[in-house]
């Protein structure tokens, strides 16, 4: 952000003196990413994947929203391979889906590092929280029952890293 105060017209000496200056600030465009639920949690039930979908928040000032959002898994074996979650050495996949708050698809089976949606045009630009105008975007994480049930007891956990930058 940038401000500058610069005298305009200066007064003239005298018993009363008038001038008149200049005030301005220079906003820039802003972008803010928030997950008002925290982590992502799944549950297994006997015969069915495990399916949580989770809204989240990006909040833009621009008067034309555009930015781009990168999703990239931290645990990904390979090129064209779905992220994976890691209980120690042990691995489980699971599918990572990118959509609009209402369901439309952004970006479908996330299965590369460093997967960017470029050029998005939705988002809240009432409350950087999402707190009114309500959240922008959403992941639907998906693991198949028979991974769950072909993987080795443990706590299983990934993390997704998120990056949003104005254009």
């Amino acid at each position: 952000m940038s401000g500058a105060v610069m005298a305009e017209t200066n007064g003239s000496l005298g018993a009363s003196s008038n001038g008149d200056v200049d005030v301005t600030l220079s906003v820039p465009e802003l972008v803010q990413l928030s997950f008002p639920n925290a982590d992502i949690g799944l549950t297994y039930s006997d015969g069915s994947d495990s399916i949580v979908t989770e809204e989240f928040c990006v909040y833009s000032n621009q008067a034309s929203v555009d930015f781009d959002i990168l999703v990239d898994p931290v645990n990904v074996p390979g090129s064209g391979t779905a992220p994976v979650m890691k209980s120690g050495a042990n691995e489980l996949a699971y599918q990572l889906d990118l959509k609009l708050a209402d369901g439309t698809s952004v970006s479908a089976d996330i299965q590369a590092t460093g997967v960017t949606a470029a050029a998005q045009t939705d988002a809240n630009q009432t409350s950087k929280t999402c707190a009114s105008g309500g959240n922008s975007h959403e992941f639907t994480v998906t693991v198949l029952e028979t991974a769950i049930e072909s993987a080795i007891d443990g706590s299983y956990s990934d993390t997704v890293n998120v990056t949003i930058t104005a254009n």
